[in-house]
């Protein structure tokens, strides 16, 4: 695998700040802040402590929902990362694909419109990036944070030199901590929850639901079928919820061993005892929309009997759970 050095960046040059906000569509609206050379040198301070990080650090291919440690970061290749699709365009158009909004935010740096003082103090961004150019080549440095969260109305900022002194609240504040760095063909990923929310929009917590769907299905192939209905809600549910596809692929990953395992007897025990025995239809699991998240807490091994009460709970909440 190519890697980039980070490294090796030239870090002398002018640096920019961006704000982004992140719509309802998921995609991030940039603007540019036009940044004082008296800030410059805390800005490249910034990316010089996130380099060194990399540095510290190993590196190690992304896979969706792979673990990590303080020890290491994740090398995505920026070229494996899937485009958003414009649904209003056929699908052969070559201008109904478009990169990830937060590549998008860095390579077009200098073309990204200059909010002005008034329109900074109206605005909510969700995340800043601090971002150096040189030859053409724009690497950004993205916080997934913002930047004015921390500037809370009420409260009065006060400075103390020989006396205590009011001063007025700043509109930004920002932090040494950095998220990812993203350049034209590598991501470096600091933190695996930045990087899902921030590629949101082109999806990429749900690159896997497919194909361990059908992973599910196989498993069970020779158990008790997946209709094909359960099929289309599994891929549904854990196509939209982050949650459910991570909970889908920690079933594929460690537990499909155990259900190719079930005998038929034991797959239908299982799911009488846990109230879906009315799914098994025409001798397949036919599972919609309602039931399809009481079976994957079953084939997690979520679902448990109280002791004492002998009531259905949910271990991940300790909830009652009706049938």
């Amino acid at each position: 695998m190519t890697r980039r050095e980070w490294t090796q960046m030239d870090l002398s040059g002018q640096p920019r700040l961006l704000l982004g906000q992140r719509k309802s569509s998921k995609k991030i609206e940039v603007h540019r802040i036009q940044v004082h050379q008296e800030l410059f040198d805390d800005l490249r301070s910034i990316a010089q402590g996130a380099i060194a990080e990399l540095q510290r650090r190993d590196a190690k291919p992304y896979s969706t929902f792979a673990s990590k440690t303080g020890d290491d970061y994740f090398d995505v290749d920026v070229s494996d990362i899937p485009q958003r699709r414009n649904m209003r365009k056929q699908e052969d158009d070559p201008e109904a694909y478009e990169i990830a909004s937060a590549l998008a935010m860095i390579a077009d740096c200098d073309a990204h419109p200059v909010m002005t003082a008034e329109e900074l103090r109206d605005a909510d961004p969700s995340l800043y990036a601090i971002v150096f150019e040189r030859d053409g080549d724009y690497v950004g440095f993205i916080r997934n944070s913002s930047p004015r969260r921390p500037v809370r109305p009420g409260l009065k900022y006060l400075q103390y030199g020989d006396t205590l002194r009011r001063v007025d609240p700043p509109d930004l504040a920002i932090d040494d901590d950095i998220d990812l760095v993203v350049a034209a063909d590598r991501c470096a990923v600091l933190s695996p929850a930045a990087f899902t929310t921030l590629f949101g929009d082109v999806g990429v917590a749900f690159e896997q639901v497919s194909a361990n769907v059908k992973a599910i299905s196989d498993a069970l192939k020779g158990v008790l079928p997946l209709g094909r209905g359960t099929l289309a809600a599994l891929n549904a549910r854990c196509g939209r919820r982050v949650s459910d596809a991570k909970r889908l692929h920690h079933i594929v990953t460690e537990r499909r061993g155990a259900l190719k395992k079930l005998t038929s007897a034991e797959l239908r025990s299982l799911l009488k005892l846990r109230g879906l025995d009315g799914a098994i239809r025409r001798g397949e699991v036919s599972l919609t929309d309602d039931n399809v998240s009481d079976f994957l807490d079953l084939v997690e091994g979520r679902l448990f009997s109280d002791d004492l009460t002998g009531e259905e709970r949910r271990a991940d909440s300790y909830s009652s759970r009706k049938r």
